[in-house]
Order: structure tokens, then C-alpha cells, then sequence
């Protein structure tokens, strides 16, 4: 079978088999090139341009290096009691697989979409709720993790996708590993314990997706927060029997490149992605992904994995379609003028803690004279009221 090879700044070079380049080519892949990872930290980390295309390739890399370590780590009888249909080579293909498809059903600004589709999904395609329920293990219709079913249906629903892991691996054995649907009649689920590692590969506090998206993350922003030894931990994982389950295990060595990991993404939580002028902006693209939606027709259809299978809405899009609108006499769309002009951009006035009180105090002072008896819940509520 052909191979191929990308050269990833993150990993070095990333060997591809040849279903793995079949799938890079197709529309509802490449459409990931422009979805970005951090959808509007680049307003705030200029160099923060990273696509869902370049991290799902770390995400295969990385989970094509845990399961052919956790093989090395049981004995043949082990294995075939946890992966009894299924051979060496072709479980780490299904995961490697598994890792490049886990984002495929994300929306335009990633996880700032997620809202509008699933508003989409309530309003145009409630047929399908159930089944997303089911596939998702989510009741509450408001937390329904949706580019996760848009995912699992990219890849079993008719289509060259479908196709491509069918004939090779099969696209129920791939689209399992990243659903938590309890009983799947597939290769991979033979066994419990054996597709809750896999799942994990993927899927887990210590998977392949955050260890890419810590380093990768790190390092366009220009933070030394990234700075981690994901192949410490990934040489010393292993699969050990505790009780009577299977589990993925870490041998302790290895415990202060784990510390490490959980540093790392703690600090890029707190001083990256929770930034306040990045939540800030990412607030504002939540509004205007709704308002696209609710204000132009041709675009609410595309809120469906049906048009991201055919690599439609992306951020290009969205960013095209604002800029049509700010050119017409439509007044609601100049709230979204931060996107073409930083001029425009929201501005958090309450930074810190600190900056919440000094507001508290300054309104007591403007609005009542010194040792003056009055509700300052009730006048801080009413005097920002007036502000807004």
C-alpha cells in the first residue's frame, strides 16, 4: 500500500497510508483547513492560526503511537481477550482513523457554532434527536454535544467517506470510538473493556487530542505553557488488569511528565483560552453565528452535516457572508464590526475580581451620599441597567 508523508512543525513528519491521503483529499476533510482551532484568539494571539486540519493530523499521530504501545504491553492471550475480532494492524489503522475524523463534524469558529447547531437541529431536524441522544448519551437537549453526532453521521451516512472506510475499515468501527453508545454490533466493541481503551486513546483527561492541542496551542500563541513530554508519557502507558476490568495504565515513572500535561493545560485555561478579551470576541462570534442564522435563510440550511459533507460553512464563509451584510443598510449587523475593523472590537471592562469590586464602589459613591442607608445589590442592578 502507498504511503505519504507531511511534514507537521509540531511532530516532524506524519506518515499517511494510503486511505488515510484518499480521506485528506475529499471536501468534507478539507473543509477543516478553514475551521480554526481557537476560533478568535487570533484578535488577541495574532499568531494563533491553527486549523482543525493540521491538529486532527497530530491527533492520528499521536493515538497511532498509544495503541501500538498498549499492544506491546499485554501478552496475546490479554489481547485477544480484549480485541478478539480484530488483528494488530488493523486496530491501530481503526485508531489512527478514529483520531483523524475526531473533529470532522465541527461547525464555522469550532466550538462557538455548536449552539446555532444545535438550535439547527432542534428546529429543522428534530427527526434526528433521538438518534443523537442515543449516539451521545445526552438527554438535555441544550447540552447535546452536536458536532459529536454530526461526526458519527459524516462517517456512516451515505457518502465518499462512508465509502472509503468501508471498504478499508469500516466506518461504524471508526465513528464508534468517538460516540459513547453503549452496545454497537462492530469489531472493535467485542469486548467492554477493550472499546473503553480505545475510546480513551481518544477521548480521556490524558488522549491524544489534548496532548496535540497543549503543545500546538503553546506554540502559535508564543507561551512556554506547551512545553510537555507527551512521548514520556505515551512510552510508559500500559494496559493492566485492576479487579476484574481492563484499565489504561501510566507507570509512575512517568508521573512528572503527567504533572506536566495537567499544568499545562490548567495554565493555557487561565491565561489563554479564558483570556478576557478572547472570551470576550468568542462571546461575540456565539452572537454572530445566531444572528446569521436567524436573519439569512440561505445560510440556516447549512447548519447540518449533510452541507459539511460537501465541505460547505466554514469560517471563510461565515467571514464572507459578514462582509456582505456590513455593505448593506441592515443597522443590527454594525454589532459584529469587530471582525473586519478592531476599532470595533467589545471591550471587557471587568477584568478581575478587583475590577468587579472597584465597579461596586464607584456606583455606591455616584448614586448615595456618604453613610447613607440603601440597597447596593439593587442599586448597582438598577444603575447598570441604565448603562446598557
Amino acid at each position: 500500500m502507498m504511503s505519504r508523508t507531511i511534514r507537521d512543525p509540531v511532530h516532524g513528519y506524519i506518515r499517511l497510508d494510503e486511505v488515510e491521503y484518499r480521506i485528506l483529499q475529499l471536501p468534507v476533510f478539507m473543509r477543516l483547513h478553514h475551521v480554526r482551532q481557537m476560533p478568535t484568539s487570533y484578535l488577541v494571539y495574532p499568531g494563533v492560526n491553527i486549523s482543525r486540519f493540521v491538529h486532527s493530523l497530530g491527533v492520528m499521530h499521536l493515538a497511532s503511537k498509544i495503541m501500538t504501545q498498549l499492544i506491546a504491553s499485554v501478552d496475546k492471550d490479554k489481547y485477544n481477550e480484549l480485541f478478539p475480532a480484530i488483528d494488530d494492524k488493523r486496530i491501530v489503522s481503526v485508531v489512527r482513523a478514529a483520531g483523524l475524523l475526531h473533529d470532522i463534524g465541527h461547525g464555522p469558529f469550532s466550538h462557538s457554532s455548536e449552539q446555532t447547531m444545535r438550535k439547527a437541529l432542534i428546529e429543522l431536524h428534530a427527526d434526528e434527536m433521538d438518534e443523537a441522544k442515543k449516539i451521545t448519551l445526552e438527554e438535555d437537549e441544550k447540552k447535546l454535544p452536536v458536532h459529536e453526532y454530526f461526526s458519527y453521521k459524516l462517517m456512516t451516512e451515505s457518502g465518499e467517506l462512508k465509502e472509503i472506510l468501508d471498504e478499508n475499515l469500516g466506518a461504524r468501527n471508526v465513528a464508534t470510538l468517538i460516540t459513547k453508545t453503549k452496545n454497537t454490533n462492530t469489531e472493535v466493541a467485542k469486548n467492554h473493556d477493550g472499546l473503553s481503551i480505545l475510546r480513551k486513546i481518544v477521548s480521556s483527561q490524558l488522549d491524544a487530542d489534548r496532548m496535540d492541542y497543549i503543545i500546538r496551542d503553546a506554540a502559535w500563541a508564543g507561551v512556554s505553557y506547551g512545553s510537555i513530554d507527551p512521548d514520556r508519557v505515551i512510552g510508559n502507558m500500559a494496559i493492566r488488569k485492576v479487579k476484574d476490568n481492563y484499565e489504561l495504565a501510566i507507570h509512575e515513572r512517568a508521573l512528572n511528565a503527567v504533572e506536566s500535561i495537567v499544568d499545562s493545560r490548567f495554565k493555557m485555561y487561565k491565561w489563554v483560552y479564558h483570556h478576557h478579551m478572547v472570551v470576550a470576541t468568542e462571546e461575540l462570534s456565539q452572537r454572530l453565528l445566531a444572528w446569521l442564522y436567524d436573519t439569512i435563510t440561505s445560510i440556516k440550511k447549512q447548519f447540518h452535516w449533510k452541507a459539511f459533507q460537501e465541505g460547505e460553512l466554514s469560517d471563510v464563509e461565515i467571514e464572507a457572508t459578514l462582509k456582505e451584510q456590513l455593505n448593506t443598510d441592515n443597522n443590527d449587523v454594525l454589532n459584529f464590526k469587530g471582525f473586519k475593523d478592531r476599532r470595533f472590537l467589545p471591550v471587557s471592562i471587568l477584568k478581575r475580581r478587583e475590577d468587579h469590586a472597584k465597579l461596586h464602589q464607584d456606583i455606591r459613591q455616584a448614586i448615595a451620599p456618604p453613610n447613607s442607608c440603601y440597597n447596593a445589590e439593587v442599586a448597582t442592578a438598577r444603575t447598570t441597567k441604565k448603562i446598557l
